[in-house]
């Protein structure tokens, strides 16, 4: 899979605190070599919407067409789950 970024995931980013940026960026970086490493517990939910933990309390959802996810938001578990897929 080839993973791309919109604008929109990098203003979430930048509003995270600098370890959890640091976890996103080692996250990302195993998601490159194994998309579906345990930890990263990657789901793909209905219409093409891609799912990635970010440690315990944090997530990266992206959108799925064919080989290439544009990943558009990262946040908190909780503004996850305000989320209807």
């Amino acid at each position: 899979m080839i993973g791309k970024t919109h604008r929109r995931f990098w203003k979430a980013f930048e509003k995270l605190p600098v370890p959890i940026q640091n976890l996103a960026r080692e996250k990302y970086a195993l998601w490159k070599r194994d998309p579906f490493h345990p930890s990263l517990r990657f789901e793909e939910r209905r219409n093409g919407i891609c799912v990635v933990r970010i440690g315990t309390g944090y997530r990266a959802i992206g959108s799925r067409e064919g080989d290439i996810i544009v990943w558009f938001w990262i946040g908190t578990h909780e503004e996850y789950n305000r989320f209807r897929f």
